[in-house]
């Protein structure tokens, strides 16, 4: 998805992408090279149970919501959509958390894999 929208959008995307440990991030070469490549693509990978090597974000993505989120304006709640995919738990939280700084329902796509 990322490949074929990147080139032709001028909307901010950011992937909030946590995993229990490094080696779980799938395609992290990828997506390092799309945040290097499009200033308005960033990606932030946050694991929960890290190496003394990792040196980026620590925790589960629920922790993370609010930087996620940093390039919006304030009224941009309105025209912002999320897509969640994950485990029920992860899934349900953020929804509850983006819920409540104001996103509709319908601005929260979600798939849940357990």
């Amino acid at each position: 998805m990322l490949l074929d929208h990147l080139p032709r959008t001028h909307l901010d995307v950011t992937l909030l992408y946590g995993v229990r440990y490094e080696e779980g991030l799938l395609y992290r070469e990828e997506f390092e090279r799309l945040a290097a490549e499009y200033e308005k693509f960033r990606f932030l990978p946050t694991v929960t149970r890290p190496t003394s090597a990792w040196q980026g974000k620590t925790g589960r993505v629920q922790t993370h919501i609010d930087e996620a989120l940093a390039l919006r304006v304030p009224d941009d709640a309105l025209t912002t959509d999320v897509y969640i995919c994950g485990l029920k738990e992860m899934v349900d939280d953020v929804r509850r958390e983006l819920k409540q700084r104001g996103f509709d329902r319908k601005q929260i796509i979600f798939e849940k894999y357990d």
